[in-house]
């Protein structure tokens, strides 16, 4: 049921959401794979950013996401992107069912955990493997942390306390 009612507010924050224009996205982005016109959008709704949808994958940014810098609108959309090519909101569906299936089972909600962990430690590294400083991309999950911000069940956050510790993430993107 939460996830139902996630799928169902993800949906109204799309109707709700503006378009970001393809020109006011950094040239680096717009020739990545897996970047598809129309796929990156805006919320006044939305603080951190997330990825959302199985089969055509949306990526949401706050409202000010294109007043950022540069360096940390492209760690963002770099680290998104990486969840869009992986297709990790199929699996995390499929984690989310697994242990609807299996929620009196404390080892089904403890495997899901660990599984996203690892889904965000693998974009992570994704991202890094970009020509973007590791500096950068730290600052960027730190910057982002700092505003405490839980999206809904059905969508993929960037950076939160229920997704590995910030600690053990910086340290692994900074790590040589």
């Amino acid at each position: 049921a939460p996830f139902g009612f996630a799928w169902v507010r993800l949906y109204r924050w799309q109707r709700g959401s503006e378009l970001c224009e393809e020109a006011h996205l950094p040239s680096s982005i717009r020739e990545m794979e897996g970047y598809r016109q129309g796929m990156i959008y805006r919320s006044p709704s939305v603080r951190m950013p997330m990825t959302w949808g199985m089969f055509r994958p949306r990526i949401f940014l706050p409202a000010d996401a294109l007043s950022w810098s540069s360096s940390r609108l492209t760690a963002v959309l770099q680290h998104e992107l990486a969840h869009v090519r992986r297709r990790d909101t199929m699996v995390h569906l499929i984690g989310q069912l697994t242990r609807a299936l299996y929620w009196p089972q404390p080892l089904a909600w403890w495997l899901l955990r660990q599984w996203c962990v690892d889904i965000e430690y693998a974009c992570d590294d994704e991202a890094m493997r970009s020509p973007l400083e590791p500096e950068d991309y730290a600052t960027a999950l730190y910057e982002l942390a700092s505003e405490p911000s839980r999206g809904p069940a059905a969508a993929i956050p960037m950076a939160s306390d229920s997704v590995g510790s910030l600690e053990k993430r910086v340290s692994r993107v900074l790590s040589p």
